[in-house]
């Protein structure tokens, strides 16, 4: 079985591909927000994988729990 970490690591490859070959197309309308968009994603991509990675896999360290009574951020999990 893959590792979590690994599968988004190589979305994180799949989005930066994905960007140079629309910035390298030579007529396409929108070419440079569309990359800066794609590369944005990928390194999102690649800091999760790491954060997971560096965490054993564990995907509770992504999320950062709300308390909906007070709405404090809190990093506990709730009930």
């Amino acid at each position: 079985m893959e590792k979590k970490s690994y599968k988004i690591a190589e979305k994180s490859l799949n989005a930066v591909l994905a960007a140079l070959e629309i910035y390298n197309k030579p007529d396409f309308k929108y070419r440079d927000e569309s990359f800066s968009i794609l590369m944005i994603n990928a390194f999102e991509l690649l800091f999760k994988a790491k954060m997971l990675k560096e965490n054993n896999e564990k995907i509770k360290y992504l999320y950062i729990y709300s308390n909906e009574e007070n709405n404090k951020l809190t990093s506990k999990k709730l009930k």
